[in-house]
């Protein structure tokens, strides 16, 4: 969305539609001092003006025709989505800053910037213990080495993230 070059802000991709929690579009718009820096206000007018924002309000969005589903959260920022999608050959969270990285699937480690800390813990546990059930993967947003992970528990009862080593080798080749 925004360059980080100096140059004004502008939308990238002019065929895309842009799908975001109502909640979330709303504090974004009106944010707290604490988050403020998080949202660039002429990004948000550029979405706005696009005519191509749409604002999810439940598990789905109407305009949406593949098995796409939306879950929310409060701890990162109020509403944030998680996105669920249903493939082929299993199920793949879109987890934002949930989970931004495979280190931060260890229940205690969260984000600086977490508004609610200890309810991003309380979500994270909740949401890993389904994610266990389903058998799902995870894709990181901020991870440089881990795209992808699946999701396991070590013998002292902690959540880890696991990557397969050719996903592993083929992303330290492409970070170096």
């Amino acid at each position: 969305f925004a360059t980080w070059d100096g140059s004004p802000p502008r939308l990238l991709f002019p065929n895309a539609t842009f799908y975001t929690g109502k909640r979330q579009w709303e504090h974004a718009c009106h944010p707290h001092p604490r988050d403020r820096a998080s949202y660039v206000p002429e990004t948000l007018e550029l979405l706005k003006a696009s005519g191509r924002l749409r604002l999810i309000e439940g598990e789905t969005h109407p305009d949406l025709d593949f098995p796409v589903s939306f879950l929310f959260f409060d701890g990162h920022s109020p509403g944030m989505a998680v996105s669920r999608l249903a493939l082929p050959h299993g199920v793949l969270y879109f987890v934002a800053d949930l989970i931004p990285g495979a280190a931060w699937v260890h229940i205690p480690i969260v984000m600086g910037y977490d508004r609610f800390a200890e309810l991003t813990i309380d979500e994270k546990t909740a949401f890993l213990g389904r994610v266990m059930q389903e058998d799902a993967k995870l894709y990181f947003t901020h991870d440089p080495l881990i795209a992808c992970a699946g999701v396991d528990m070590d013998e002292k009862g902690r959540y880890t993230a696991f990557a397969s080593d050719i996903e592993r080798l083929v992303l330290s080749e492409v970070a170096q």
